[in-house]
């Protein structure tokens, strides 16, 4: 079970969306906090359906804060915490998925 650490913050939220989506369900991605880096434990075909396999180049990671779907695959409670984790956004660990949305656009909207 490869952990994949992001290199920066930045990158964190990019990371989580493609293993999420690379997963069959939310709880195939599980985060590896040490200090304060945010890692991703995943089984080897999660990783390697989300290109972080050792057969080909990861892509380098966006710029641009990318937000998980709002609905359907990949837009998970477990992915919105880690896209608002890697912008540095504070939430109760018991909002919900819609809370942390409006969480997410109360910010940007700021």
């Amino acid at each position: 079970m490869p952990t994949i650490i992001p290199t920066s913050t930045e990158q964190s939220a990019e990371i989580a969306r493609r293993l999420l989506d690379a997963a069959d369900s939310a709880d195939q991605v599980q985060t590896v906090t040490s200090g304060n880096t945010t890692a991703f434990s995943v089984p080897d075909d999660v990783a390697e359906r989300a290109g972080f396999g050792d057969r080909e180049p990861v892509a380098p990671p966006s710029t641009e804060p990318q937000e998980p779907p709002r609905s359907g695959k990949g837009s998970s409670e477990a992915a919105w915490q880690a896209f608002l984790a890697a912008q540095g956004i504070e939430f109760p660990e018991d909002a919900e998925r819609g809370a942390l949305i409006a969480l997410w656009d109360a910010h940007k909207d700021a």
